[in-house]
């Protein structure tokens, strides 16, 4: 969380004319002019959300994320980042932080990472992985959590072949995305959570997900079936047209990708260490049947709109690529917003986040572990929308 609170900057400049003479008259009388760079600037950011912060040339934008860095001081307001109050001015520009509340730079910095374009944090004329090095000994990041950042990121960012390469030698694209690396390895969680525990969480969702698209996969490709008018043989056929449907295709090259999660699954569970007690190893396995069930509805639900419309709606795919793409972190870290929606609306915290405070030992009711049996019953609206949408079949003509 992020907040500003009628924060003021501005800035003293000197002034003279041009020439000799007028070079000479500064040296005893210098003229200024206050420029105001930020004015009674308000906002609040909440945890897990992108901002993009645009203006206009001498707008304050880079005043703004100095004085959110620490760098600058701003004359009056307050600014709080994840609980730590930076600055807290009156219109004096006093201190109101009392003194267990004061900025301490050292502190702050640690936990934040800044890129400027016309700043780097890359030295010049050594390879950038020695830069990395050096960064990791300033911010004392232990070796295990520098290692896996190191390789994660590097992949992410395709900078393989640039570690070797001086710092000087980079073009700007390739210095940015430097950079950018250079900024999240100090990072060994997010919002809390370890890297082990994202990876339990990742592997969890990515193997529900590629069960649900290995026997749910002709749901994804119904569409093309009503508009090609092959749903008319299916409603000829003296069986079940929902399990006509799922006969349709069967995709079990997503089951390298099951494999991928349990061999993920297995290395978060191994170096989380956390206490494994039988339920919650079966809590685990509801998290993946909840998960499947409520993907596998998702994916029908995408089915059953295409009785309404001609086309297939492509909004769907938010809640089924999408969900699969961020539900790899606990969906916490998006905000209440989110978090209320995917509790309420898509039932998908049922299957993963409360379960998994409760696996993490965050949370001991037990109701948290049961949560992905009562998530499978959003299984019911899915298939009493599915049969209204057979009702409603006018089909294709001839």
């Amino acid at each position: 969380m992020i907040t500003m609170e009628n924060v003021c900057k501005s800035y003293r400049v000197a002034k003279r004319n041009a020439g000799f003479g007028a070079a000479c008259k500064a040296l005893f009388h210098r003229e200024y002019e206050e420029i105001e760079a930020l004015k009674d600037i308000s906002f609040t950011i909440g945890n897990g959300e992108m901002v993009g912060y645009i203006g206009p040339n001498g707008a304050g934008k880079s005043s703004t994320i100095k004085i959110l860095s620490g760098i600058l001081t701003p004359d009056r307001g307050k600014v709080s980042i994840d609980g730590r109050n930076l600055w807290n001015l009156d219109k004096n520009g006093r201190n109101r932080n009392s003194r267990g509340e004061r900025y301490r730079r050292i502190d702050h910095v640690r936990q934040i990472g800044v890129v400027f374009g016309q700043r780097s944090q890359l030295w010049w004329d050594v390879p950038v992985i020695d830069s990395y090095e050096l960064l990791r000994d300033i911010y004392s990041i232990p070796a295990k959590v520098y290692q896996n950042n190191l390789e994660e990121l590097t992949e992410s960012l395709a900078l393989t072949e640039l570690l070797r390469t001086p710092a000087r030698q980079l073009s700007l694209g390739q210095r940015m995305r430097c950079e950018i690396e250079a900024s999240l390895q100090r990072f060994s969680h997010v919002k809390g959570y370890t890297f082990q525990e994202v990876l339990l969480c990742y592997s969890i969702v990515l193997m529900s997900f590629s069960l649900a698209e290995i026997w749910a996969r002709g749901l994804e490709a119904f569409p093309g079936m009503v508009r090609r008018g092959e749903f008319d043989r299916g409603m000829l056929r003296s069986r079940s047209l929902l399990l006509q449907i799922l006969g349709t295709q069967c995709d079990l090259e997503r089951f390298s990708r099951v494999l991928q999660a349990l061999a993920i699954l297995v290395y978060a569970v191994a170096a989380s260490r956390l206490h494994w007690t039988p339920f919650k190893i079966a809590t685990v396995f509801f998290m993946l049947a909840g998960g499947c069930a409520l993907f596998s509805g998702i994916f029908l639900i995408q089915a059953a709109l295409s009785f309404f419309f001609l086309e297939g709606l492509e909004f769907t795919n938010i809640f089924t690529f999408g969900l699969n793409e961020h539900g790899k972190y606990p969906v916490d870290i998006y905000g209440k917003g989110i978090l209320w929606v995917l509790t309420y609306i898509i039932p998908f915290a049922l299957v993963q986040y409360y379960p998994l405070l409760y696996v993490l030992g965050r949370r001991e009711e037990v109701r948290h572990a049961l949560l992905p049996l009562a998530a499978m019953l959003f299984l019911i609206p899915c298939y009493l929308l599915w049969r209204a949408g057979v009702r409603h079949y006018k089909s294709s003509g001839s």
